[in-house]
Order: structure tokens, then C-alpha cells, then sequence
């Protein structure tokens, strides 16, 4: 049996039906037609090279004035077919916008700029040292020019109390002459220094140069090299007399290498002198710290705000790593070790003394037996 239902209709509303979507001459931003679109990229792309002009900034081989005026030419051959700059029009051709060379443009920009900006950086970095280590000689020098006139003042200090003015006429007229030596001296040296600062600033961009040309990084160890090592420990040297920042130095030489390679090889040799960096490395690996190749089978820690007992502490644990080191396969392998010396540095002190002590104290540890840690 079927069952019909007859639909009632819905009742009539009070609502007015709604309206109909009025039109516009501009589709919605999806409904693009491509010339619009294009139009659109062509536009962005103008002020996007405008705004490279604006934020631009003076470098050695282009000011920004010149800089902002070729982004502009730029970015009118984009609008109206203007000439590229660089490029000129090009007769019996329909004009065509350059993409290609508009990206060398930009992208040749960029690298100026990031050379010119790391370099600046550079030039800075070392004006800075400059300036630290500059300071720090006038003060050694004016702790020992302070001491002569103290000492000399003394004496006339005793001379007063002394009943005969011969002798006070005399003390007097050696002090006036002690001053008027550290005066005189004073003046050259600051004369010199001057100088000498004038000239390291001239030299400084053909040094930077011929740092990089050469490299930082040992080739084989992969760990900074003994340039690197020389400029950082002076830095650091002259940092401790200007501000007193405490500072160790660990000097370490890998125990019987030349055994190591006269029995396994000169590649088995190099596997250890790698394997020795790495593990140093992997101990000394503060920020502040420095391990770099020092020459041969030596190498050299720097360690910044780190007091003597703590250098101990980690050349012994250092000492524990390159234990670990093997040589050789099977019946034939055998342990690696390394002897130790460690130095703080004291204020005033140059970093060739600072090194020579350090030194000092290896060799003390080679001949006590190797494979020690030393304190010199």
C-alpha cells in the first residue's frame, strides 16, 4: 500500500527577499586576470628596488647617492621601459624588461655590501685591539716610570729631615731631573705611539687581506694555527694589564711522536695529531677559549677568566683524553699521552714571557718523566 503527502507550502515571509550582489569593476583579489597580475608583480618589483636605493649606504666602490639613482633607473625601466642602466636601449628590438640583469644587479649589490660591511667589522675588531694593546704598553711603562720618581722622592723625603742643605740641595736637584727624565720620555713615547698607530691604521685593510688569503685553521688539525695563536695571546696578555683579567696558559706536547711515527707511519702520525686536537677541543670548549697548534706535535690553550687551580682541572682532564687516543692495531697499539705546562699570567706581563714560562714548565714535565702536568 502507498502513502502520499501532499507538501504544504512554507508561509509567507515579512522579511524582504535579499538582493541581488551588485557589480563591480574590480574582481576579487583570487579572480585576477594575468595582465593584472602581472601589472601588479612588475609594480611591487619597482618599489622593491626603490627601497634597496633608499636603504642603501656608502661603500667603498659605490656611494649611496649613486646607488639610489640606479635603483631608480631601475625601476622605471621596469614601469615605462626605460634603458636598463648599464645596458642601454637596444635599436630594431621591441623593449623587453631585463629580469636577468636586474637580479645580477641586486645580487652583485648584496655581496659589495657584505664585504664591505665584514670588513668594516674586521678593521674595527682590530683598531679596538689596537687601542687595548697601546694602552697597555703606556701603562707598563708608566708603572716603572712611576716607580723611579717614588723612589726618588723617598730620598728627598729623608733629605729634609737631614740637618745639612747640602744634601738637601742635592736630593732636590736629582728629583727635579728623575721628573723632568720620565716627563721627557713620557712625550716620545707618546709621540711614538701615535705614530705607530697611525701607521697600523693604514696597514690594517692589506693585513686583513693577507689573514684570509692564508687562512686561520690549521690544514690538517682543522684547529686554528700559530698566526691565529699569536694575535689571540697577545690580546689577551694586554687585556690582563689594562683590566687585570685573570687569564692561564696550557702548553702541551704529544709524548715519544717522533717513536710514534718512525714505528706506525707518517699517516698514523697524522691521525694523532688530529685525534689529539679534537680531543683538546672537545674539553677547552668555552667561548672564550682558544686551542690552536702551537708548531709540530705541540699545541696551545689559551683560557680566558680562568683561575690556575681551574686550568689544572681541566689539563688533567685533558690529560685523561688524549690517554684515550690509541695507535696502531692489535698486539701493537698503545696508548697516546702528553706532557703539560701551565702558566697564569700576572699584570704587566708580555705574552713572550707568559708563553716562555708556560714552556718552561713543559719541559720540566718532559724531563720529570712525560705524560705530567706542570705549573710554571
Amino acid at each position: 500500500m502507498a502513502f502520499f503527502f501532499k507538501r504544504t507550502p512554507p508561509p509567507p515571509s515579512s522579511q524582504p527577499p535579499p538582493a541581488a550582489p551588485e557589480k563591480t569593476s574590480e574582481p576579487p583579489a583570487d579572480m585576477l586576470s594575468p595582465e593584472h597580475e602581472l601589472e601588479t608583480a612588475v609594480e611591487s618589483a619597482a618599489e622593491l628596488v626603490r627601497a634597496l636605493g633608499q636603504g642603501g649606504f656608502d661603500t667603498d666602490d659605490l656611494p649611496a647617492a649613486t646607488l639610489a639613482q640606479q635603483c631608480e633607473a631601475w625601476a622605471q625601466h621596469l614601469l615605462i621601459y626605460a634603458e636598463a642602466p648599464e645596458l642601454g636601449a637596444q635599436k630594431g628590438v621591441k623593449p623587453k624588461r631585463q629580469w636577468r640583469a636586474l637580479v645580477r644587479f641586486v645580487s652583485q649589490r648584496r655581496k659589495s655590501e657584505q664585504r664591505f660591511v665584514t670588513q668594516s667589522q674586521s678593521t674595527l675588531r682590530d683598531a679596538v685591539w689596537t687601542f687595548v694593546r697601546t694602552l697597555s704598553r703606556v701603562l707598563t711603562t708608566d708603572r716603572g716610570a712611576d716607580e723611579r720618581v717614588a723612589s726618588q722622592l723617598s730620598r728627598l723625603r729623608t733629605a729634609a729631615t737631614s740637618p745639612s742643605p747640602d744634601e738637601l740641595r742635592r736630593e732636590v736637584s736629582f728629583a727635579v731631573d728623575a721628573i723632568e727624565e720620565v716627563m721627557r720620555e713620557r712625550q716620545e713615547i707618546a709621540a711614538q705611539q701615535a705614530k705607530e698607530i697611525a701607521t697600523r691604521m693604514k696597514s690594517l685593510t692589506v693585513e686583513l687581506e693577507e689573514a684570509r688569503r692564508e687562512g686561520a685553521v690549521d690544514a690538517l688539525t682543522k684547529v686554528p694555527n700559530r698566526r691565529t695563536f699569536d694575535e689571540h695571546v697577545e690580546r689577551v696578555a694586554d687585556l690582563a694589564t689594562v683590566v687585570g683579567a685573570p687569564a692561564t696558559l696550557i702548553m702541551l706536547d704529544i709524548d715519544a711522536f717522533k717513536s710514534i711515527n718512525d714505528t706506525f707511519g707518517h699517516p698514523a702520525g697524522d691521525a694523532v695529531l688530529r685525534n689529539v686536537a679534537d680531543a683538546v677541543s672537545r674539553i677547552c670548549k668555552r667561548k672564550g677559549d682558544l686551542v690552536a697548534r702551537y708548531g709540530g706535535e705541540e699545541f696551545a690553550v689559551v683560557l680566558s677568566d680562568t683561575s690556575l687551580e681551574d686550568a689544572c682541572v681541566l689539563a688533567g682532564r685533558t690529560q685523561a683524553a688524549i690517554r684515550a687516543v690509541r695507535v696502531g692495531e692489535g698486539d701493537s697499539a698503545r696508548s697516546v699521552t702528553a706532557s703539560f705546562g701551565v702558566a697564569l699570567i700576572t699584570p704587566g706581563e708580555t705574552a713572550s714571557a707568559w708563553i716562555a714560562r708556560a714552556d718552561a714548565a713543559l719541559y720540566v714535565a718532559k724531563a720529570s718523566g712525560r705524560d705530567r702536568v706542570e705549573v710554571g
